[in-house]
């Protein structure tokens, strides 16, 4: 994550976050940030949810080929 822009106020996804692994160290790595899992598994998410225990992780229900983000967000 060295190299990151950390900027307060961002957003950080994670595409296909699947159990969320990764989301808690974007979390706390990325303190100002809001962190977005993204993944086509409800049961994937599920678990992310057990997982991250922080209020500025958001899990989203999704296909990452129809992403419903602005290009360049």
């Amino acid at each position: 994550m060295a190299g990151l822009e950390k900027e307060s106020g961002s957003y950080v996804l994670d595409i296909c976050c699947g159990t969320g692994a990764v989301l808690e160290a974007f979390a706390a790595n990325f303190h100002h940030s809001t962190i977005v899992g993204y993944d086509f598994s409800h049961g994937m998410l599920q678990k992310a949810h057990e997982k991250t225990s922080r209020r500025s992780v958001v899990l989203i229900e999704g296909d990452a080929a129809t992403l419903p983000f602005m290009d360049e967000s």
